[in-house]
């Protein structure tokens, strides 16, 4: 599978600083890495702010041309950057469900073989794993190191997952941090 987002169309023509003027613009996935990183450069600023370096992100435009969108069509791309970004793969997938331990992935990345990889197996993490996971104090590299563990991708793989994806592969790992062993004999894949 490839997600490819539908374009967001404007109601009034937004004129870029190239001199074009365009009635929609396209969409496409935020990844990991990225998203990560803006949020840490704007960490503490406003809404707006952290917004259109994500609506750039998902543009591909310039945060100067954004802050020309008349504010109803910024207001409809912010609803779809939003979703972009706080939304699980399955969202995407018209809320079909996969193997939540080996969810397929909605953009492949490249595996360590350098094939495509369309689909993370996860594996649940010891509680030594976790011990070294709660010694490391950014929340971010946390949730990375754990992610890691329980999947056996590298950081660059992590990088280039779509936040669909990662907030996917998050819920899941949440499962293992925080459930019983009575959750995964009722009903779920792992046995």
């Amino acid at each position: 599978m490839s997600f490819t987002p539908a374009p967001h169309k404007l109601r009034w023509p937004l004129a870029l600083a190239s001199g074009e003027s365009v009635d929609e613009l396209p969409i496409r996935p935020i990844l990991h890495g990225p998203h990560r990183d803006a949020l840490k450069r704007l960490e503490g600023q406003d809404d707006d702010k952290i917004f259109l370096a994500l609506a750039a992100l998902a543009t591909g435009l310039e945060e100067t041309d954004l802050q020309n969108l008349k504010r109803p069509d910024y207001n409809g791309l912010s609803q779809r950057v939003f979703e972009l970004v706080s939304k699980d793969a399955d969202y995407f997938r018209d809320g079909e469900a996969g193997d939540p331990d080996a969810p397929e992935l909605l953009v492949p990345i490249t595996g360590k073989n350098g094939a495509p990889c369309e689909r993370v197996e996860l594996e649940v993490p010891s509680t030594g794993t976790t011990l070294k996971m709660k010694a490391i104090t950014d929340t971010f590299e946390r949730a990375e190191f754990i992610t890691a563990s329980c999947t056996g991708l590298i950081v660059q793989q992590l990088d280039d997952l779509t936040v669909p994806d990662w907030n996917t592969l998050q819920g899941r790992i949440d499962d293992f941090l925080n459930q019983t062993g009575d959750f995964f004999r009722q009903g779920t894949s792992m046995s």
